[in-house]
């Protein structure tokens, strides 16, 4: 049994390290100035959900100020998304603003994002409404998933806010292309800084080749371990081009959703010993 363990978690360390960033800090440091020496952007998340305490929420917050400190010490050009949920929206509102009011303050001194993920569970309009209370003067942007929830973010947002629009193939739309540069166009209109984020190159492509315009406005962001080559040209350089960069040790619900994208899902979380109600990192202790 013993054997077969470790021959399992062998074949999922080997699985899973295309896409993450290792398991700590330091592993997560080094790849981000791996990123930024080839002329990208970086925007680090802590693979650590499982939030069921105010010692939990606390231990996320001083890991994410780590994180903030360091990527001001070493001058690394990155931003860093967190979950509302790993700071303890759901257990304790004041306690959850006091954290990212934290964060913020650190951010801001080094000129660093937060940004507040759409999550599954959680308020998103309430979410929306924290943001636009907080994003004074702590550098905060927000993430929408058109279709998912959160598609009504526009009179949240105002000229210079920050907003990562974002796709996930696994989801389908009626007319996807539609809906999203609908959106993207909304918010342009309002002058906010658009980051569209997806998994699916493709579906980037056929979203510039309906608005040449978007090629030199927004910023696109592709998860770790994806080949920027197949985004044929559409982002260059810092300024167009980042990569979603996880770390930590609570991984595995991660990677199941990246083998996901290739069809792989139930051999995947077979190995991985994962159930589908953590699939993103939100299990039934979270619900």
């Amino acid at each position: 049994m013993d054997q077969d363990n470790g021959i399992r978690n062998r074949v999922a360390y080997g699985l899973s390290r295309k896409y993450i960033a290792g398991s700590t800090t330091s592993s997560m440091l080094k790849k981000v100035r791996e990123v930024n020496d080839r002329g990208w952007h970086a925007t680090v998340t802590l693979l650590n959900d499982h939030v069921s305490d105010q010692s939990k929420a606390r231990y996320n917050t001083n890991a994410y100020a780590q994180v903030l400190r360091e990527l001001t010490r070493l001058h690394l050009y990155s931003d860093i998304s967190v979950r509302p949920s790993q700071l303890g929206y759901r257990l304790n509102g004041e306690a959850f603003i006091a954290n990212l009011s934290q964060l913020g303050k650190l951010a801001n001194g080094g000129g660093t994002r937060i940004w507040l993920e759409h999550e599954e569970g959680a308020d998103q309009r309430e979410v929306a409404v924290l943001y636009k209370r907080m994003k004074k003067g702590i550098g905060l942007g927000i993430e929408v998933r058109p279709g998912q929830g959160g598609s009504d973010i526009e009179e949240f947002v105002g000229s210079g806010d920050s907003v990562r629009v974002c796709y996930d193939n696994r989801f389908k739309h009626e007319d996807s292309t539609k809906l999203y540069s609908g959106l993207v166009d909304s918010l342009s209109s309002k002058k906010a800084k658009i980051i569209l984020a997806s998994n699916d190159t493709r579906w980037m492509r056929r979203m510039v080749r309906g608005n040449e315009s978007y090629r030199k406005s927004l910023m696109f962001e592709i998860p770790l371990g994806y080949s920027v080559r197949r985004l044929n040209g559409l982002a260059k350089g810092r300024d167009t081009l980042s990569f979603y960069v996880p770390y930590g040790k609570d991984w595995a619900p991660y990677i199941v959703n990246r083998l996901a994208e290739g069809k792989m899902r139930g051999i995947a979380a077979k190995l991985l010993g994962k159930i589908d109600d953590e699939i993103d990192g939100r299990g039934a202790q979270d619900a």
